[in-house]
């Protein structure tokens, strides 16, 4: 399960534009930033290019800054990979999908084009389904890693003109198939820019109910990129039919799992300073 929620801000880290600060910009970002206070930032309503740019900058800057109260010494270890000598986002490293990368651009791209065309923020929504993890069992409601999701991301897409909204459809139990599958805008609505498949303990090896998610998903309107977990290991044939596909699945969420310390190996006063 601790996966789930890394993932999730690896692949909204890696989707950002890159940029480097100045240390003058950074100081004053980081010494805004507080343990156990979060403040969204309003959303823009200049949408000159330039403008966007500099206010994503400083966007980025405190989202890198939240990462690191949140996971402390780990953050350097969880989220950023070497790759051919070159230091890149765990998103890029872990998710070897160029093709959904580049789709996945360009669909942020259009977003912040069209609200720049308007003149005003357009939606980014994040649909969530899946069975009891997803659902954030054994947790609060609003410790669910969607709803995190809320509280991480938002100021990162209202930086460049899009409100972010990411939508729990998790529930206990619940297969991603035939009932989920058949009503894919009853479940997530009409408009997800994103769906994200967490059903692997209940819809196990049964692809014909994986593939009628997947299938029934690609065909809303919005044409959204999918994120799955514990899937069939099938995003490669998902993504030559043009849909973004980023999958967590055997080698790569294995790799990532080995990044945290194993706490069997640590003293109960290691395990207390950990994050």
């Amino acid at each position: 399960l601790l996966l789930v929620p890394v993932v999730v801000a690896a692949v909204l880290a890696a989707v950002a534009f890159s940029g480097s600060l100045s240390r003058n910009q950074v100081v004053p970002v980081i010494e805004e930033v507080h343990e156990h206070q979060h403040r969204h930032l309003e959303a823009s309503n200049n949408y000159d290019i330039n403008t966007l740019i500099q206010n994503f900058q400083l966007a980025r800057a405190k989202f890198m800054v939240k990462l690191g109260v949140d996971y402390g010494e780990y953050v350097q270890t969880v989220f950023k990979s070497i790759v051919d000598g070159k230091e890149v986002t765990v998103g890029r490293s872990l998710f070897d999908a160029p093709i959904s990368w580049a789709l996945m651009k360009r669909k942020v791209v259009m977003k912040i084009l069209k609200a720049k065309i308007e003149g005003k923020n357009q939606p980014f929504v994040w649909s969530t389904g899946g069975h009891s993890s997803c659902a954030a069992h054994g947790n609060y409601a609003n410790e669910s890693y969607a709803r995190v999701m809320n509280e991480t991301a938002t100021d990162i897409f209202a930086a460049v003109g899009m409100d972010f909204e990411s939508r729990p459809y998790g529930m206990g139990s619940t297969s991603s198939g035939m009932e989920v599958a058949s009503c894919m805008k009853e479940f997530f609505g009409k408009e997800p820019d994103v769906l994200s498949w967490d059903y692997g303990m209940t819809t196990g090896k049964a692809k014909n109910k994986f593939g009628m998610w997947v299938y029934r998903g690609a065909m809303l309107s919005t044409r959204p990129a999918l994120v799955l977990f514990n899937g069939m290991n099938l995003g490669k044939e998902w993504e030559s039919l043009g849909v973004p596909t980023f999958e967590v699945f055997g080698k790569n969420a294995k790799s990532l799992e080995q990044k945290f310390p194993d706490t069997d190996l640590l003293s109960e006063e290691e395990i207390a300073k950990m994050p």
